[in-house]
C-alpha cells in the first residue's frame, strides 16, 4: 500500500519500497526517529494515568488499525481503554494537562 503522506513527503521512499525494497538506505534521520519513536513509547509506559486526567484503565501500544471500506491502514502508538460511560478522545495530548 502507498502511504501518500510519506510520497508527499520524500517520493524517494516510494521508489525504494517498490523497486528497490531490500536495498532501502537508512538515513539518520531515519535512525533517529526511530530512537526517538522507541524512548517515547518507553516513557508512557512509565508515565501515570493520573496525566491524562484518568484513574485507572488499560494501554496498548502500537495497535494495527484497518478500514477494509476506505482501504486504509495504520498504526496507533498508544490506547487507553477505560469503563467510562463518556468516552473521549485525546488527540495531541501535551504535557501539563492539555491538548493542543
Amino acid at each position: 500500500m502507498i502511504d501518500l503522506k510519506q510520497y508527499v513527503y520524500c517520493p524517494r521512499i516510494l521508489y525504494y519500497q517498490t523497486v528497490l525494497p531490500d536495498v532501502r538506505p537508512i538515513t539518520y534521520k531515519m535512525e533517529a526517529g526511530i530512537q526517538s519513536h522507541i524512548q517515547a513509547e518507553e516513557r508512557e509506559k512509565r508515565r501515570q494515568l493520573r496525566t491524562y486526567g484518568l484513574a485507572s484503565g488499560e494501554r496498548s501500544f502500537n495497535v494495527p488499525l484497518l478500514s477494509a471500506e476506505l482501504k486504509l491502514s495504520g498504526v496507533l502508538d498508544m490506547l487507553i481503554e477505560t469503563e467510562a460511560e463518556n468516552p473521549r478522545r485525546l488527540q495531541g495530548f501535551q504535557e501539563g494537562g492539555g491538548a493542543f
